[in-house]
């Protein structure tokens, strides 16, 4: 049985369909057009596990928002601890930050904090 390894990443996956079905989903902002969406956890260029939008879950906590209690679930599936977790801006709260540590792991965005901050000097230094 394979294992993620330290490094992964959660992000959306959408997996194209062109026929009729009241589960796929309408995007219009991507190649791949209408599909299936989920979130996956992936390690490595392979997709270590996933979840679809359209499945009715039982949340792991209600406070948390579903995209946020999916990505728990995903996180639960990891079976190191100390695992480095990266994720789009969408995913991340510090709440969410905060609730991964408890389960030892730890959550990332793909903006690294110095270019986040360069990148509002920059936006503080134009003129008015």
């Amino acid at each position: 049985m394979w294992e993620a390894g330290a490094k992964g990443s959660i992000d959306e996956q959408t997996i194209g369909f062109q026929e009729r079905c009241k589960l796929k989903t309408r995007i219009k902002y991507k190649v791949e057009g209408d599909g299936f969406q989920c979130d996956a956890y992936c390690d490595a260029g392979y997709t270590y596990s996933w979840l679809f939008r359209f499945e009715k879950l039982k949340p792991m906590d209600d406070s948390f928002s579903p995209l946020h209690n999916r990505t728990l679930m995903l996180l639960s599936t990891l079976r190191a601890d100390f695992t480095k977790v990266w994720m789009d801006n969408l995913y991340l709260s510090k709440r969410l930050v905060r609730r991964a540590k408890r389960s030892r792991h730890q959550l990332s965005s793909r903006e690294s904090p110095a270019r986040i901050a360069e990148g509002s000097r920059r936006r503080s230094s134009r003129p008015r």
